[in-house]
């Protein structure tokens, strides 16, 4: 029996339900090592999820949130720092001050990528959704692609092929996994599927091989073909 289905669910995730997102860097985090949670929103709509605000007394400015014990966090790169310390033993947090401040500046790059990626698809309303923009956006997006994207693209590439070359693993930091690797490959994966003409005529070489080597980890590629999984809808690079 998986170890997720023999533990009691300590941690309660409140992000929107229906769409894949920023939520799923902390549902993969807690797929990789089989941590049990409770999925606040699941199964319901994405009106009911409004209505029932962000988190214990709407202390949070936006979804994620994270619910542990009497701690409750906002902020992507924050929660997700939190749960690599946190989980299985921290085996996804780095061992050394350099690692954990190179696993910082690491997700600090995919928050800014991802953010531009939503800004491209929303960039007339980012409160409305890309379908009801989807002409206004359209040059916005060509320049993400062409203009961005393969800058985004080159950082990252540079980062883990140096990593590579350094300690002969295909990892972001030293030579074991961490939890900005998890992060990395949901928005790799996104960009992927959204843009994949952009990563075949960049150098992306050892980014498909990282992406390919992180899908097929049991616990990882178990998330990815679970029928609970939200499916990418071609409304934004990790939407």
């Amino acid at each position: 029996m998986a170890k997720a289905d023999t533990q009691p669910a300590e941690f309660k995730l409140y992000y929107w339900p229906e769409i894949v997102g920023r939520g799923e860097f902390i549902r993969l985090l807690f797929a990789e090592t089989q941590t049990p949670y409770v999925d606040v929103f699941e199964g319901k709509s994405f009106v009911e999820a409004k209505k029932m605000g962000y988190g214990k007394a709407k202390r949070h400015f936006a979804f994620p949130v994270l619910e542990h014990g009497e701690i409750y966090l906002s902020q992507t790169p924050v929660i997700c720092r939190y749960l690599g310390k946190r989980l299985d033993g921290g085996r996804l947090y780095p061992k050394t001050e350099q690692g954990r401040l190179q696993a910082e500046m690491i997700m600090a790059g995919i928050v800014d990528w991802v953010e531009e990626g939503l800004r491209a698809w929303h960039a007339i309303d980012t409160n409305a959704g890309h379908l009801e923009q989807k002409e206004e956006t359209q040059p916005f997006i060509e320049y993400y692609k062409n203009k961005r994207l393969p800058k985004f693209l080159d950082f990252f590439e540079t980062v883990l092929k140096e990593n590579h070359k350094k300690t002969g693993k295909l990892v972001f930091v030293g030579d074991q996994l961490s939890w900005v690797d998890i992060c990395a490959f949901h928005v790799i994966d996104g960009n992927l599927f959204e843009c994949p003409e952009v990563l075949d005529r960049e150098p992306t070489e050892y980014l498909k091989k990282f992406h390919s080597a992180i899908a097929e980890r049991p616990n990882i590629k178990a998330r990815l073909d679970s029928d609970k999984r939200p499916k990418y809808t071609h409304t934004g690079p990790i939407v």
